[in-house]
């Protein structure tokens, strides 16, 4: 048996050791694979696009690595990025101060020391920068040069700072991004998914409050970062070894 030795703590850092643990439990990978699976599940035909260029770019699971391969698939960061800015990690404002002399933020004059701020879930529904900025919409993230634009695309970048910016930019974006792309291609590599039948509490429901009746929105709470419950999902092996059949389209694997 081991002996614990209880010491005194402070309230604050006891504070900052808890927040700390749930932290790297739950963000951002855990919580942007959770949010992809949610909204893929319920789009069976964006789901399959997806798993297309998945299928198509690797012809094993164990090809799923970091790499240019991964890198040039353009649907999954399309779907990743507009997971990210449906769900952020934080969705409340961070704050910052106003530095000597002040600042003009949209005709508003603010004075120094003042804290100022902008809500990542605010600014990643605004109607003016992203249109139907409810719907789960990869495709306004991959330029086609007739229907999306790189001048569009490049705007919707410009509004969009999922690990923050500037000298509080997540240290650790890289990893976290290509963690989420291998964790959602091997998935989708080896199973299929659905949604369990019935109802669930990652969805919106008429009997929740304001902005949480919408039944296709990932309900996240916000507790400085996001907290999720789910979704309850199922999954099914892709049939067949040699290959995966899916909607009609075969895909012959190599080396399997």
């Amino acid at each position: 048996m081991r002996r614990v030795i209880y010491a005194p703590i402070s309230a604050y850092r006891l504070l900052v050791s808890l927040l700390s643990q749930d932290l790297t439990r739950r963000l951002p990978p855990s919580l942007v694979s959770s949010s992809i699976f949610f909204y893929l599940s319920g789009d069976p035909k964006r789901c399959q696009k997806l798993t297309d260029e998945i299928l198509t770019t690797f012809a094993s699971v164990e090809n799923i690595v970091h790499g240019s391969k991964l890198t040039g698939c353009t649907y999954l960061r399309a779907c990743v990025d507009e997971v990210l800015r449906l769900v952020p990690a934080v969705p409340c404002e961070l704050q910052r101060e106003v530095l000597p002399g002040g600042i003009e933020i949209m005709g508003q004059h603010y004075a120094a020391g003042t804290l100022v701020g902008t809500s990542p879930w605010v600014t990643g529904r605004n109607e003016k920068v992203y249109r139907d900025p409810s719907s789960f919409r990869p495709e306004r993230w991959v330029v086609d040069g007739v229907t999306v634009t790189s001048k569009e695309v490049a705007q919707l970048k410009a509004n969009f700072h999922p690990f923050s910016s500037g000298p509080s930019i997540c240290a650790g974006r890289k990893l976290a991004l290509m963690k989420i792309m291998i964790t959602v291609a091997r998935t989708l590599h080896r199973f299929e998914l659905r949604r369990v039948p019935g109802p669930t509490r990652s969805a919106g429901s008429v009997r929740l409050g304001w902005e949480a009746q919408d039944t296709d929105q990932f309900q996240l709470e916000d507790a400085y970062v996001s907290l999720v419950q789910g979704p309850n999902l199922q999954f099914r092996k892709r049939r067949a070894a040699g290959e995966c059949l899916n909607k009609g389209r075969v895909y012959k694997r190599q080396g399997v």
